[in-house]
């Protein structure tokens, strides 16, 4: 078993996301809780070139725009984001997001910008 708890959380803020990491230790998966206010990355698009993220949406609404493609999230809509897709988000959003194999800051790049 492995556990994170709250106070062990570490947070770092980018532009209109504040992220909260749940480090468990464990190279496959992780998890952090994102608050989105606004437009995520502020300009162009993000992709992660080795994880997938799976988001759960926990509170408030936006959208997220993948490849091109606009989907409007609301409370409880889950989305899977896959290896190298270009995307943004924009709204006023409470994420749960898990990612596998687990995030690292070198693999999430910006493009577009």
């Amino acid at each position: 078993m492995k556990i994170s708890h709250q106070q062990n959380a570490k947070q770092r803020h980018k532009h209109a996301c504040v992220i909260t990491e749940h480090a468990l230790g464990d190279p496959q998966l992780d998890c952090v809780i994102a608050e989105i206010n606004g437009r995520y990355p502020a300009v162009g698009r993000v992709t992660n070139q080795k994880c997938k993220l799976l988001a759960q949406v926990q509170g408030g609404s936006g959208k997220l725009v993948v490849e091109g493609k606009e989907v409007s999230l609301n409370p409880g809509d889950q989305v899977l984001i896959e290896p190298n897709e270009k995307y943004f988000w924009d709204g006023q959003l409470t994420l749960f997001i898990a990612c596998s194999p687990a995030w690292y800051p070198a693999q999430h790049v910006l493009v577009d910008g």
